[in-house]
């Protein structure tokens, strides 16, 4: 099928829910979301940028050019 749901004989990019319900692993369903493994995850992603924007000197004159100077700080 293409991705508007007409059925195609070459270059397909989408299959019918159906096809999906029956050839997907069922584990998928059940699994919650788990808020140890998404909180460990988050917090190695973030702590690094926290420390980086501990770091920076806050003396500009408006806030706003430190809010900017801590986002360039992020890329």
């Amino acid at each position: 099928m293409d991705n508007s749901g007409n059925f195609v004989d070459g270059y397909a990019t989408a299959i019918p829910y159906d096809i999906c319900v029956n050839q997907c692993p069922k584990g998928n369903e059940s699994e919650g979301f788990d808020w140890s493994i998404f909180s460990k995850q988050f917090t190695s992603w973030l702590l690094p940028y926290l420390a980086l924007i501990s770091q920076l000197p806050w003396g500009a004159k408006y806030r706003l050019d430190n809010l900017v100077s801590m986002f360039l700080t992020g890329n």
